[in-house]
């Protein structure tokens, strides 16, 4: 009796050992809900997402498909099951490229990336700043030259400001630096630094700390102990340069996206 009583323990202790695996696997391989294709015969593509404030999402991406240009801003509003709500477009007749959209407190959303085009009545690459009301249509626009050939790529908003993070060089030179703006909720310009020495630095993540400061991280060939290296720079709450570290090897390192971590040090993910 007592050998029977144990083999059915075991047995049960199987069952439960291989429903928790299944559920494991299930968990680990979600079913798609659904998946849409949104663009036309040309050149379009997605460089930032958003769930929005009410329902469902903000795509900001690229497109030569629609516009007025060889690369237009575009902003398309789905819901929950991706239907198109509303799609806009921003741009002139030259390159107008989005990377980054976030909506506001207020529900009103801002667009940035790149502009050389007749929209900002440019020559030169400068960060394009676009804020839209919660329909996609433009509230204002701003367009910033930092060092002459500028790409903003990561945007936030703080208390009371919009930080821009980008990147930019001299005309002159063939070197990348990292920048940073800092305008008032309108656009106008607070503050702005470079961070970087003698060759490329790039930059596409952006926090604000918990003391009120800011973490940037991109990849370096000015410091480091390869090509590229991961960088990470800490600043103040004025862009004050506190600290800036390098993670990697002999070959190409680089950092994509960055969080804060709960015991106050920094999580970064990218490549190798």
């Amino acid at each position: 009796m007592r050998f029977y009583f144990r083999r059915l323990i075991y047995f049960f202790l199987f069952i439960i050992i291989i429903f928790n695996y299944f559920s494991f696997i299930s968990n680990c391989n979600p079913a798609i809900d659904w998946k849409k294709t949104y663009g036309g015969e040309e050149y379009d593509v997605s460089t930032a997402i958003i769930q929005t404030k009410n329902d469902g999402y903000i795509l900001g991406g690229i497109t030569r498909s629609f516009g007025s240009g060889k690369n237009d801003f575009w902003l398309i509003k789905i819901n929950n099951n991706g239907s198109v709500k509303w799609n806009k477009l921003y741009g002139g007749t030259g390159e107008d490229s989005l990377y980054d959209v976030i909506q506001l407190n207020d529900g009103c959303f801002i667009l940035t990336g790149a502009s050389n085009s007749s929209f900002i009545n440019g020559t030169n690459y400068d960060f394009l700043l676009i804020k839209t009301k919660q329909n996609g249509t433009i509230e204002w626009y701003k367009s910033y030259d930092i060092l002459g050939d500028d790409q903003s790529t990561s945007i936030i908003e703080t208390n009371n400001s919009l930080m821009i993070l980008g990147i930019s060089k001299d005309i002159d030179n063939e070197y990348y630096d990292s920048s940073l703006i800092k305008t008032d909720k309108n656009g106008s310009i607070k503050w702005k630094k470079t961070y970087g020495g003698n060759k490329d630095e790039m930059s596409w993540a952006l926090i604000e700390t918990s003391d009120g400061g800011f973490a940037l991280a991109g990849y370096t060939s000015s410091f480091g102990s390869g090509h590229y290296d991961s960088w990470l720079v800490r600043t103040d709450s004025d862009g004050n340069e506190l600290w800036n570290r390098t993670y990697g090897g002999k070959g190409d390192d680089g950092c994509n996206s960055l969080v804060e971590t709960s015991d106050g040090g920094f999580a970064l993910a990218g490549y190798t």
